[in-house]
């Protein structure tokens, strides 16, 4: 697997990115989620658990002093960046909550929402967000051709969060167009929250 996701992640995050960019290969190739939170400290959450990061660098595998914590005003500030300082744009993103940050990253929006006649019509007082690290794993979908499986047929993908329904989709996508198992095809993806590109990293989906 080649990891393109979390420094992709950390590098456009407004707060605490260098932090981030200067943590382990090791952990950043496990990690499959950043999270920040109003008061709490700056986590990262993978396959190993749940790491803290600590102000003097580094992480932790429990609460202890000196960890790293964003205040509300912090959290206002990250929200505002990753919007591109315009939160309006992403206005339709933020009441599906999230924010398409492009490139194939995406942030989980969590926060006090607006609802009128039981329609979501924004969110106010942002408490969380959360950032979603983009996997490439070519070849992860190998199998579903060479066991028969036509996806021409139709094909349910389900699975728990952070399972790699992307993961894969991404890899079906990809080899269907360049004709791995089979006739070359014209492959459209609709992909909504923009989550199956990676973009400028030549990644096709």
């Amino acid at each position: 697997m080649r990891e393109l996701g979390f420094d992709r992640v950390a590098a456009r995050l407004p707060l605490h990115g260098e932090r981030l960019l200067a943590l382990n290969q090791s952990l950043k190739a496990q990690a499959s989620d950043i999270r920040f939170k109003s008061g709490q400290p700056v986590a990262v959450c993978g396959r190993e658990g749940v790491f803290f990061l600590k102000e003097s660098g580094g992480t932790a595998r429990r609460l202890v002093p000196g960890l790293v914590r964003i205040s509300p005003e912090e959290m206002r500030q990250l929200f505002i960046g990753i919007c591109g300082h315009s939160v309006f744009s992403h206005e339709e993103e933020i009441r599906q909550g999230y924010v398409d940050m492009g490139g194939g990253c995406r942030a989980g929006v969590c926060g006090t929402t607006v609802v009128e006649n039981g329609q979501v019509r924004g969110m106010r007082d942002v408490t969380s967000l959360v950032f979603r690290i983009p996997r490439d794993a070519p070849g992860c979908g190998d199998r579903l051709f060479l066991e028969g499986v036509d996806p021409l047929e139709g094909v349910l993908i389900v699975g728990e969060p952070a399972s790699g329904k992307t993961t894969l989709l991404r890899d079906l996508a990809r080899s269907m167009s360049l004709g791995r198992f089979g006739p070359s095809r014209r492959v459209a993806v609709l992909d909504i929250r923009g989550e199956l590109s990676f973009g400028e990293t030549g990644m096709d989906s």
